[in-house]
């Protein structure tokens, strides 16, 4: 029975993986059109697709109803990974800033 469920494992996640190798076509709600588009990344704010113009990544508020729900997309979880993501950045340039004493001013070199 255990092997059963591991070949149902590895199934799903090998179809799971041919959805995103398959081209598809792509159009947002602007209008921009993506087509023979592979999709190569899905994040928490959107999809990364490779088509014949190059790479670039859609944000899913650019993409029409289904195609969010096909990737599951959710508004919380992007927000929330926004935010984490911001937290990170912050701490790295709050990691390089330098203090000004008062009364000194920044000059360029």
């Amino acid at each position: 029975m255990t092997s059963r469920k591991t070949t149902i494992a590895i199934l799903t996640a090998l179809s799971a993986s041919l959805a995103l190798a398959l081209a598809d076509d792509f159009k947002t709600v602007n209008g921009n059109e993506y087509k023979n588009a592979t999709v190569t990344g899905v994040e928490p704010d959107g999809i990364t697709v490779k088509f014949s113009g190059g790479i670039v990544k859609i944000p899913f508020t650019e993409l029409p109803k289904e195609v969010q729900e096909r990737f599951h997309y959710n508004q919380e979880n992007a927000a929330a990974s926004h935010a984490a993501e911001m937290a990170a950045f912050n701490r790295q340039i709050n990691k390089y800033k330098k203090p000004i004493r008062s009364g000194e001013t920044w000059r360029r070199n």
